[in-house]
């Protein structure tokens, strides 16, 4: 086996349902890492996250978070929704 191919995680096919329930188990996984503690821990849990994202090419989107001067607290996409949109 060639170096590049040791590396490179496999990538599969799922249908819509099963990559859905990948999706969500993933969230699941990323929101208890961000309660560990330890960094360590949570860094341990990213890297599982980010090695099954790429195993089943789960696209990863970071997010920015806001708060409005009532409080809501706002999730949108780093860099906006939109390529070109200006802060």
């Amino acid at each position: 086996m060639s170096e590049q191919e040791s590396t490179e995680s496999p990538k599969y096919e799922l249908d819509d349902e099963t990559q859905s329930l990948i999706e969500v188990a993933l969230n699941c996984l990323m929101t208890l890492a961000d309660a560990q503690l330890d960094e360590d821990a949570r860094l341990n849990l990213v890297t599982i996250g980010d090695a099954l994202a790429d195993a089943f090419g789960v696209v990863q989107l970071e997010l920015e978070q806001d708060t409005t001067d009532s409080g809501e607290v706002i999730y949108r996409p780093k860099g906006g929704i939109f390529p070109n949109e200006d802060g």
